[in-house]
């Protein structure tokens, strides 16, 4: 008869799960900020949620944002401007 894993066990696979959420929270966050020079609020509050129930470290998710924000940077450094264009 198979035993139900122990609290140590659950508490592992959620842990597990968080990285792995976390990480695809993370690559849609960086991928929208090289796209589109934005960050997504769905994608910025899942991630703070996870570092808020203590099953990502704070420091992860605020070298997170910054890097979100430096892509966002960039992305408008290296956009030309459209001052001048006819928006028609």
């Amino acid at each position: 008869m198979p035993t139900s894993p122990s609290a140590a066990q659950r508490l592992a696979r959620l842990e597990e799960i968080a990285d792995g959420m976390f990480a695809a929270l993370a690559d849609l966050r960086l991928t929208d900020a090289r796209r589109k020079g934005r960050d997504s609020d769905v994608h910025y509050g899942q991630c703070h949620a996870l570092a808020n129930l203590g099953l990502i470290d704070a420091p992860r998710v605020q070298a997170l944002d910054q890097q979100v924000a430096d892509a966002a940077l960039s992305y408008y450094a290296n956009t030309p401007t459209t001052e001048g264009a006819n928006h028609g």
